[in-house]
């Protein structure tokens, strides 16, 4: 299914008219969905994992991470794995780490405050000419009313949509149904709650969730069917 052909389900169950819309626009529904997958994603750790190439500055501890970026889980530099490690365990094995002496980089930290990822030592003019991979999980793409439409897999649709309804009610709309909202709340939490309980350790790491038009093809038996 697409995104697309989940709102049009929502907007029926609603009996609002999507090409003329009176209570919610396209735009809030894609609002609604995004929140939606998003919450999911949280929810489940049913991500996409992608990856990012930096490039390196000699002298240079501290890198951006990806806008996108969720959990780093595996870096590359020259396509050897450098090992994660606190700032806090760095300093304790040598308090002078910010005046050390530019060489190849052996370990990664990371900031989350500020979207960070640091190198020790800090890269040389040999080593900054490297290549260096973020492997990470990515928070869904979130889609527009106007935007590409991306594949959404059959076992988390339902669950999108009740989550979408769930939203939908509880806007300060003539629509508003507390009773409604509240029941399409505890069908998406049950929805949630047996998929983690079935799938959630057996999950396929590289799997892309929201990824776009070229989903990898998943082995059978590797996912739940949907959940009805």
């Amino acid at each position: 299914m697409t995104h697309e052909v989940l709102v049009d389900l929502a907007w029926d169950i609603l009996g609002d008219d999507k090409d003329t819309p009176v209570y919610f626009s396209a735009a809030q529904m894609y609002l609604f969905f995004n929140s939606v997958a998003r919450r999911m994603v949280e929810e489940t750790n049913c991500l996409q994992e992608t990856d990012d190439t930096t490039t390196l500055v000699a002298g240079t501890f501290e890198y951006s991470l990806p806008s996108d970026a969720r959990r780093v889980n595996e870096v590359l530099l020259n396509d050897e794995v450098l090992r994660p490690i606190t700032r806090a365990q760095i300093a304790t094995l040598d308090h002078d780490w910010r005046e050390a002496v530019n060489s190849t980089p052996a370990v990664y930290y990371l900031d989350g405050t500020n979207k960070k990822i640091g190198l020790f030592p800090p890269p040389d003019a040999t080593a900054a000419a490297y290549t260096l991979d973020i492997y990470y999980d990515a928070w869904p793409v979130e889609v527009d009313a106007i935007g590409e439409y991306h594949t959404v897999p059959e076992w988390a649709s339902y669950g999108l949509v009740c989550g979408v309804l769930e939203q939908a009610y509880l806007a300060n709309t003539e629509l508003r149904n507390l009773a409604a909202s509240a029941m399409y709340g505890m069908l998406y939490r049950h929805y949630v709650s047996r998929l983690k309980m079935r799938s959630n350790g057996r999950l396929n790491r590289m799997w892309r969730f929201f990824g776009g038009s070229e989903m990898r093809e998943i082995p059978d038996g590797r996912l739940p069917d949907t959940i009805g």
